[in-house]
């Protein structure tokens, strides 16, 4: 099983598309892949679901151990983004259905509400670890996603 490297989060994430805009800018014809070859299925999955790296991270971090309970602290060891973001990733992707909270043990496990829906989750899987580019890409260009990281980069942050 192919374990992905999570991505450092403290880059803008406007920096991280322009960044992967530049490293794939005709890369898809010398790797052999041509626009219409992401999968369709992929960009609705990432469009409905997904709204950022972090995110698709967290989702594909529990998602392969099924049975394994993943408190907040465990994915962020992981993932290393901080605490509030990633406890509230967990809770959206608890809420689409997705993950199932374990009261007795405090965490999260993966137990999506269909057989279709860890069928997505593999394919985009699949899809992060073929076309990374391509699935980022994705995520920053879905419907309206520009707009609000646009309106995003000028949002005040507290130093802590």
């Amino acid at each position: 099983m192919l374990i992905a490297r999570p991505i450092t989060y403290c880059l803008n994430e406007s920096l991280i598309v322009s960044l992967c805009s530049e490293l794939s800018f005709g890369n898809e014809k010398r790797f052999g892949m041509a626009e219409n070859q992401f999968p369709e299925s992929v960009r609705r999955f990432i469009n409905q679901y997904i709204d950022s790296v972090e995110q698709l991270e967290i989702l594909l971090l529990v998602s392969q151990e099924p049975s394994r309970v993943w408190t907040v602290d465990s994915v962020l060891k992981v993932i290393q983004s901080s605490l509030e973001s990633v406890a509230a990733r967990m809770k959206n992707l608890a809420a689409f259905g997705f993950f199932a909270f374990d009261e007795k043990e405090g965490g999260y496990r993966f137990n999506p509400n269909s057989a279709d829906m860890a069928r997505q989750v593999e394919g985009l899987r699949e899809a992060y670890t073929t076309m990374r580019v391509r699935v980022i890409q994705a995520i920053f260009s879905g419907p309206g996603k520009q707009a609000q990281h646009f309106a995003d980069s000028f949002r005040f942050r507290k130093d802590k």
